[in-house]
């Protein structure tokens, strides 16, 4: 950076940062720091006494994408301020000193700015900068490129708003031509607001569609009310409307009473799209972790996990869950219960012709034919079964009637292969897999399939049509003492990787895969649960591999629309290389929100953990609760976001020494932040007696070249 000083019989100083320096580290990313290549102190005329002028030193962007958790520092050494040309007169060393950071935030800009001349730095005529406009609904409004106060860089916009009727407004603004639609855009600029009556300043994004229509606003939630007097970032971020082809960034005084008025500066605005939500120091290990790819997935409902018997319930007899499946001990039929559904019809993405699937493979006992089944169990509506009934063999889609509606038949024969030549006979010991299907127009096809998984040789297939199919549907198996399954799995359900589980007594629940709204992306997961009773809990989940030992951060964006008696929750459950519970740590959240929030979890991996379920999960607080709320945006990342350390200050500049001006301890910084200094950061000093000028000049300038550097290490 060069650092430019005007002494006159004055003195010009420019400080020049060379270049940021970019470190290419054998991991995933970078080691980078970015900043403004000059600052200029005033001119200054010297009196014979000592002086000192100051000058504010423009943030530093700092980048840690590397995964390796090896922590970082910043230095920063300046040469001596010497003469530009002339007689090489210099500045005695120590002349010039830096003031420690304010502070370390992390940066919401992980991308190209689609905004041109965001720092204002591009002036050629008129009130406002190019590219940017003013429009007023109400009152007056005036503005000026100004050079001071900045925010980085050499210029910035004021702008002024007076006599504004209550509910109008002056705003300045900035075209976007073209944004993506459904894409997650973050936005924001600086504002150091220095009066304000009778308004208020808000920052805001109109979105427009292909014909020039508007369309909709999205808003920062932060509106001032006062002076701040101060640079301070605004920022907003969301998701495109799905109709909007272009956009225009506007900073809105709005009046709030008969004359409003309100003098800002605005510097450093930027916006951009498909933004990583930090930490960004390792890849997220979620798969599907947006919703994003269509829920024509297998979600798989045994899990490393067996011998802890979940996520099964057991209704009637008894069941042994060993690393080879879950064999029904009881003496007679059982009826395991995953209660896995919560599938409309209805609740299939436009778009998708997909159809809800139960998968079991199962190994048949050594006495056989022995009964085996799958049910979809429809709220308070009729069930349907597929089943391999014990006794003759026969292979049968069942209507049944629920329990407390006695109608006869409670059992209903919609299709069967029958006992004659279509039979197939079960064989002892033997492994078959069996599907089940429901689709949006009410037809059901079960099949039996020889061997794991539906590669095999069908067996037979069978079908029928019902038009009592409403949903919501969940999901259990039927089966005879000696059956052992190996696997269950459902198809069409929910997007890929995830799959449900219920904890305790909930009466009934639903999941649905919604297209709006949504964080990022395209899509996200609606989920709701209604009649949860003590202890009661459901559970949508993902399951990981993880590494013993690591510091991770886990992070969800939640809406939650409806909590009566329950809660939010956002959990990671850890399970050892047997598949066996070894503790979980969780985050609640007890309130419904206006649009998507964050839910974090930051820890140390347990040391015998080799695999976790994430969960969101809404958690009883009273009896009979319910509640909706929708998630998106669900990350786990090896690393965390301890923002990095700022050392006590000032330094001397201009010595050619190197001072330490931020630290990054190990796993911490991992992201990207922006370092911030305050008002006035740099003073130079000015000696009567070691402070020159050129006698046949009426000025004389300054200079000094400031080195930033990173490198790896706390």
């Amino acid at each position: 950076m060069k650092m430019r000083r005007r002494v006159m019989k004055v003195i010009g100083l420019s400080t020049l940062i060379s270049g940021a320096l970019s470190t290419q580290i054998a991991y995933a990313g970078t080691l980078s720091v970015q900043g403004a290549s000059t600052v200029t102190f005033p001119p200054t005329t010297l009196k014979g006494i000592p002086q000192s002028v100051t000058a504010n030193m423009p943030p530093l962007t700092v980048g840690d994408t590397r995964g390796s958790g090896n922590g970082y520092h910043i230095t920063v050494q300046g040469s001596q301020l010497k003469e530009v040309g002339g007689r090489g007169h210099t500045l005695p060393a120590g002349s010039l000193q830096l003031a420690a950071p304010s502070k370390v935030v992390e940066s919401a800009q992980d991308g190209v700015n689609l905004i041109p001349n965001a720092g204002f730095e591009s002036y050629s005529s008129g009130p406002t900068a190019n590219g940017w406009a003013i429009y007023g609904s109400g009152g007056s409004s005036s503005a000026q490129v100004v050079t001071s106060p900045v925010h980085s860089g050499n210029h910035a916009q004021k702008f002024v708003g007076s006599g504004i009727p209550q509910s109008t407004g002056q705003q300045l603004y900035h075209d976007i031509p073209s944004v993506t639609p459904g894409a997650s855009f973050q936005a924001g600029i600086y504002l150091d607001i220095t009066a304000i009556s009778g308004a208020t300043v808000n920052v805001g994004i109109n979105w427009f569609s292909s014909s020039g229509a508007y369309l909709s606003t999205s808003s920062a939630t932060k509106k001032f009310t006062a002076s701040n007097n101060t640079y301070e970032l605004t920022s907003l971020t969301g998701t495109v409307p799905q109709n909007a082809t272009s956009a225009r960034m506007n900073i809105t005084i709005g009046s709030i009473s008969s004359s409003g008025s309100a003098t800002l500066f605005a510097d450093d605005a930027y916006y951009q799209s498909n933004h990583v939500t930090v930490p960004q120091g390792s890849s997220n290990i979620v798969l599907n972790s947006g919703f994003e790819q269509k829920a024509s997935g297998t979600s798989t409902l045994f899990s490393t996990n067996l011998t802890s018997g979940q996520p099964w319930n057991v209704t009637t007899g008894a069941e042994s869950f060993a690393s080879n499946g879950a064999t029904n001990t009881g003496s007679g039929n059982t009826l395991v219960q995953t209660k896995t559904g919560g599938w409309t019809p209805s609740s299939t993405p436009a778009g998708t012709s997909l159809p809800l699937t139960e998968q079991v493979t199962f190994t048949t006992p050594s006495t056989v034919p022995a009964s085996v089944g799958v049910d979809f169990l429809q709220g308070n509506g009729y069930y349907y079964r597929a089943v391999w009934q014990g006794g003759d063999n026969n292979f049968v889609i069942y209507k049944e009637a629920p329990p407390g509606r006695h109608e006869p038949p409670s059992y209903i024969p919609l299709a069967s292969t029958g006992t004659g030549s279509n039979i197939v006979r079960q064989v002892a010991n033997t492994q078959y897999t069996m599907t089940f299907s429901i689709d949006s127009s009410g037809k059901l096809v079960a099949s039996i399939y020889g061997g794991r998984g539906t590669g095999g040789y069908k067996l037979t297939t069978i079908s029928a049509s019902d038009t009592s199919l409403s949903g919501p549907f969940q999901m259990e198996l039927y089966s005879g003492p000696g059956m052992r399954y190996t696997s269950a799995q459902l198809t069409g359900l929910w997007p890929n990787g995830w799959s449900v589980y219920t904890g305790g007594t909930v009466g009934t629940y639903a999941t649905s895969w919604i297209a709006a709204p949504v964080f990022a992306g395209q899509r996200a997961l609606k989920v709701s649960a209604y009649n949860e009773q003590p202890g009661g809990a459901q559970f949508w989940l993902h399951n990981i591999t993880v590494t013993g030992g690591r510091p991770f951060t886990a992070t969800v964006m939640v809406n939650p629309q409806v909590l009566s008696g329950v809660a939010a929750v956002f959990q990671i459950d850890w399970f050892n290389s047997n598949g066996s519970s070894i503790g979980g740590t969780g985050s609640i959240l007890n309130k419904v929100t206006e649009g998507y929030v964050p839910m974090q979890i930051t820890g140390t991996v347990p040391s015998s953990a080799t695999s976790a379920h994430i969960d969101v999960i809404l958690r009883d607080t009273t009896s009979g609760g319910y509640g909706t709320m929708l998630a998106d945006d669900v990350r786990f990342q090896y690393g965390q976001t301890g923002v990095p350390l700022i050392p006590k200050g000032p330094w001397t500049g201009d010595n050619n020494t190197a001072s330490t001006v931020l630290s990054s301890q190990t796993w911490d910084g991992m992201g990207r932040y922006i370092v911030e200094w305050p008002s006035q950061s740099f003073t130079l000093k000015l000696e009567p007696k070691s402070t020159y000028t050129d006698p046949s000049s009426s000025s004389i300038t300054y200079q000094s070249q400031l080195t930033y550097s990173i490198v790896s290490g706390p």
